[in-house]
């Protein structure tokens, strides 16, 4: 008995411990931000995480501004409350607890101002002298001067809202200088022209409409038809290619004062200085005339019709109705929409019927 229970013994003892697998990580073979985060809270105990010092209130007031938009940031921290049960225990209630931190965040937004104030510095006044491109700012200027004479003129906002498409939209009859992206300045207005359309006036047209003047156009009017007209009349060309700018102004000053630009021809010599003596003097009289005039030809030398779609009222693209992934047909009214300008969730087949809110 005694060999047998040594020998019994002595197998017991040559046994091993199976090795015990270790628990996996459900989050293994995940990749992604969401993975990571879950991967690195998995079997966190709570004396694993320190606790950090409240820090001290602080004020903070943020002011970030720029041309386009302006946002504020104030920060308030909270100001500290001490609970206290009674004299006895108020110092170590100071050490041991201190108060929660409130962070309150105030964000607010204002738009861009579509009529501001423009004051002309030395560099403007060496531009217009020396014959150089008018940039927005000169633009700008001469349009504010005219907001301010002509009061109950339509439109004059700033042209930087142009690109953006942020120009504010116009029913009646309105006159707004356009920057056409090339240092090119046109005028388009609707004074004296029959909706839907409207007049361009071009001091050196090519022959075309650029896409970017289309679209600030469908931006101003805002057309619930199905399309309107761009009319571009025969005015005076300018000899250079300096002056787009000053004639566009000189357009929009003689539609104010009531003329005809079709029917005017300006002093190519004078409209720089006239230019800068009405910014300076804060008052627009009409460019003065050439003493020999120019017969032209009344017909317009261009008129093109543009369509427009969607919820939005942009110019439509040859490319919109044949590129399912930036727009959709509806079933019912044929027309098509801009995916980013609809509301609600289109089912990703292409083939799939669907409605625009003016049919449902």
């Amino acid at each position: 008995m005694k060999k047998n229970s040594r020998r019994m013994k002595k197998e017991k003892g040559d046994y091993k411990r199976l090795p015990v697998s270790q628990k996996k990580n459900p989050f293994t073979g995940r990749v992604g931000e969401r993975a990571n985060n879950m991967k690195r809270g998995y079997n966190v105990s709570l004396n694993d995480i320190e606790r950090q010092p409240a820090k001290q209130p602080k004020l903070a007031h943020i002011k970030n501004a720029n041309s386009s938009a302006e946002a504020q940031v104030n920060i308030n921290r909270s100001v500290n409350v001490n609970n206290s049960n009674g004299s006895n225990s108020n110092a170590n209630q100071t050490q041991n607890k201190k108060d929660d931190e409130v962070e309150f965040l105030k964000i607010s937004h204002r738009s861009a101002p579509k009529a501001g104030k423009f004051h002309l510095s030395e560099q403007d006044i060496s531009t217009i002298s020396t014959g150089d491109w008018l940039t927005d700012h000169i633009v700008g200027a001469a349009q504010s001067v005219l907001r301010e004479q002509f009061p109950h003129a339509r439109g004059l906002e700033n042209t930087t809202l142009g690109p953006i498409f942020n120009f504010s939209v116009q029913k009646g009859q309105f006159s707004q200088i356009l920057n056409t992206g090339s240092h090119h300045w046109v005028l388009v207005s609707t004074v004296g022209c029959y909706t839907p359309a409207v007049y361009l006036y071009d001091s050196l047209f090519s022959g075309r409409i650029a896409a970017l003047v289309q679209k600030q156009i469908a931006s101003i009017i805002y057309e619930e038809g199905t399309s309107f007209k761009v009319i571009v009349p025969n005015v005076q060309h300018q000899n250079n290619s300096d002056d787009y700018g000053v004639y566009a102004i000189a357009f929009l000053v003689s539609l104010l004062h009531g003329l005809n630009p079709s029917n005017l021809t300006f002093d190519r010599k004078l409209i720089r200085q006239h230019l800068l003596k009405s910014l300076e003097s804060g008052s627009f009289d009409p460019f003065p005339l050439s003493k020999v005039p120019k017969c032209r030809d009344r017909r317009p030398l261009f008129v093109q019709e543009v369509s427009v779609m969607c919820e939005c009222r942009m110019p439509r693209e040859e490319s919109d109705s044949k590129s399912p992934s930036r727009c959709v047909k509806c079933c019912s009214c044929k027309e098509f929409f801009h995916r980013k300008c609809i509301s609600t969730i289109i089912l990703e087949d292409s083939s799939a019927n669907w409605r625009c809110p003016n049919c449902e």
